[in-house]
C-alpha cells in the first residue's frame, strides 16, 4: 500500500480512491470530447449529454447505497442484500444512461452507435483510474492486469475504430470485457451483473447489424463500380506519394555539397521543402479517405453516413466515390 486510504486535505479528510476517481471522470469528459469532436458532433451537447451521465450515476450510486442501509436494519434477509450494491446501481445506471443517449441522439439526429462508441472510450479511462487507485491504495496487485488489459483494449479499439469495426462494435467489445472481469472478479450477486451486460452487448449488435442491412440498399455493379474507382485512385495517390518523395529537397543527392549553404539557395530549398511537404500532407489525407472507403466496402457499409446513420447520396457516391458522411455532416 502505497497511499493511505483517507487523506487529510484541509480541514477535509477525503478518500483516496475518490481522488482517483475523480481524475478518471475529468479524462472520461476530455475522451468523449475529443472522440465526438472528431465524429462531427457538437462538442457542447456532447459535453451536456456526459454531464447528464455523470450525474445519473452518483444518483443511482446515492440512492441504492441508502436503500440498502435501510434493508440492513428493516429487511436484514432481503435477497438483494446478496447482490454487491455498486454493480447492482452501476448496472441499473448504465440502462439508464443508454435510455438517455437513444432520447437525445434521436432528437439531435445522431449515430446512437457512434455515440455510445465514444461512451465506451471514456469509461475505458474512468475503470483505468479506478483500477490503479486499487492498486496504489488497496495494494490489490490483480488490477495490473486489468489495468494491462484496459490499454491493450484502449488501443486495439481506437486504432481499428471506423477501420475495421463499424461503429457500434466498439461499445459492445467494452461491455464484454466488463462483464468479463465480473467472471473474474466475482462479486456478490455477480451473475445478474453479467447477463445484463452481455444481453447489453449482444442487442446493440444484432440492431446494428439490422440497421445496417436495411439501409444498404446499394446495387451489386454499382458497388463494384466503387471498388474499381477506389482501388485505381489508391493507387494513383500511391504513386504521387513517391514521387512527391523524390522531389523533397532535403533528400536530393549533393544537396550539402558545393554552394547549399548560401543563404539564397537555402532559403529556395527551405520553400520547396515546405511546398513538397504540403503536398504530402494533402496526398496521405486523401489517402486514408480512400482507404477508409475501401474498408467500409469491405464491412458492408458502405453509402451509410458513419455520422448520423442515413444512406449518402447516389450522386454524391459517384462524383466523390470515397465519401464516408452525408453532404450535411461533411459540411458540418
Amino acid at each position: 500500500m502505497i497511499l493511505p486510504e483517507q487523506m487529510i486535505i484541509g480541514p477535509l479528510t477525503v478518500n483516496t480512491l475518490w481522488l482517483f476517481i475523480g481524475s478518471g471522470v475529468l479524462f472520461y469528459f476530455f475522451i468523449i470530447w475529443y472522440e465526438a469532436r472528431k465524429d462531427g458532433f457538437d462538442a457542447d451537447r456532447m459535453f451536456d449529454l456526459t454531464f447528464i451521465t455523470v450525474i445519473i450515476s452518483a444518483v443511482f450510486l446515492n440512492v441504492i447505497n441508502s436503500w440498502y442501509q435501510r434493508l440492513e436494519v428493516l429487511s436484514y434477509d432481503s435477497p438483494f442484500l446478496k447482490m454487491d450494491r455498486f454493480y447492482f446501481a452501476m448496472g441499473l445506471s448504465l440502462m439508464a444512461n443508454i435510455g438517455v443517449f437513444v432520447i437525445l441522439a434521436k432528437k439531435w439526429k445522431w449515430s446512437i452507435y457512434r455515440v455510445l462508441d465514444d461512451f465506451a472510450l471514456g469509461l475505458n479511462f474512468l475503470l483505468l483510474f479506478v483500477s490503479a487507485g486499487m492498486l496504489i491504495i488497496f495494494g490489490d496487485y490483480r488490477q495490473i492486469v486489468v489495468i494491462f488489459l484496459l490499454l491493450l483494449l484502449y488501443s486495439r479499439l481506437l486504432r481499428f475504430r471506423g477501420y475495421r469495426f463499424p461503429s457500434g462494435v466498439v461499445f459492445s467489445a467494452f461491455v464484454y470485457f466488463i462483464s468479463l472481469l465480473t467472471l473474474i472478479f466475482r462479486p456478490s450477486g455477480y451473475l445478474l451483473f453479467f447477463f445484463l451486460l452481455v444481453t447489453i452487448g449482444t442487442l446493440n449488435l444484432y440492431f446494428r447489424r439490422k440497421r445496417s442491412m436495411s439501409k444498404n440498399l446499394l446495387p451489386l455493379d454499382f458497388l463494384n463500380l466503387i471498388k474499381d474507382k477506389l482501388t485505381l485512385k489508391d493507387k494513383q495517390l500511391k504513386k504521387q506519394q513517391e514521387l512527391l518523395k523524390n522531389e523533397d529537397a532535403y533528400l536530393q543527392e549533393g544537396r550539402t555539397e558545393g554552394n547549399s549553404e548560401i543563404i539564397d539557395e537555402a532559403i529556395l530549398e527551405d520553400s520547396q521543402k515546405e511546398i513538397t511537404d504540403a503536398k504530402m500532407s494533402a496526398v496521405k489525407t486523401m489517402r486514408i479517405q480512400v482507404r477508409r472507403a475501401m474498408a467500409f466496402l469491405r464491412l458492408g457499409k458502405y453509402g451509410i453516413c458513419e455520422v448520423c446513420g442515413k444512406p449518402i447520396d447516389k450522386a454524391r457516391l459517384e462524383f466523390y466515390p470515397e465519401a464516408t458522411r452525408c453532404i450535411d455532416c461533411a459540411e458540418k
